[in-house]
């Protein structure tokens, strides 16, 4: 995750949180507030689950059968029926949110460190020129995922990496002995 990812994903946590200190705070459940958080729900959703601050366990009545079912943050926000069902109080999915927000916070800076590191660079140039062909493949209508995945395309890059850093240091070798 680059640094503009982490910053936008910071952003949009934080403002859902902030939508959500309104809502819970708001005796009449604005219909504008719920508005706002379902907008901001799928994006906020992916970014807690990106960060691993999406999902709750929630668990029936061992009487019911004890059945266990996740559930996505964002539904439980603004659900307050369902929250209530299954005694998810407003401080734990604060602390949820709360504890996406540090963790994107500490992505984003080390994002912003990586900015000024030259061997982060060459490590993301070499990873995008390794990629290009399943790149390429993608295109052409194949899922490209799970071809860069498979054995034979995990072999490729390991051999497209590995003939780009020889070439590499032939090259510095050879440019050293001109001298």
């Amino acid at each position: 995750m680059n640094y503009v990812q982490a910053d936008r994903a910071l952003k949009r946590v934080i403002a859902f949180r902030d939508l959500y200190l309104k809502y819970i705070q708001d005796d009449t459940k604005s219909w504008g507030i719920q508005t706002e958080m379902a907008r901001l729900a799928p994006d906020v959703q992916r970014d807690l689950d990106k960060v691993g601050h999406g999902l709750f366990i929630l668990r029936d009545a061992p009487a019911l059968g004890g059945r266990e079912y996740p559930a996505q943050v964002t539904v439980l926000a603004y659900d307050s029926e369902l929250s209530l069902k299954y005694h998810i109080s407003n401080q734990q999915m604060l602390l949820n949110l709360e504890r996406a927000i540090g963790e994107y916070q500490r992505l984003r800076r080390h994002a912003f460190w990586n900015l000024f590191n030259p061997l982060w660079w060459i490590k993301e140039i070499l990873s995008a020129i390794v990629s290009l062909p399943f790149y390429l493949i993608g295109l052409a209508g194949f899922d490209r995922n799970i071809i860069e995945s498979s054995l034979p395309g995990k072999g490729f890059k390991l051999l497209a990496e590995l003939a780009i850093v020889g070439g590499a240091i032939v090259t510095i070798v050879q440019f050293a002995y001109r001298r």
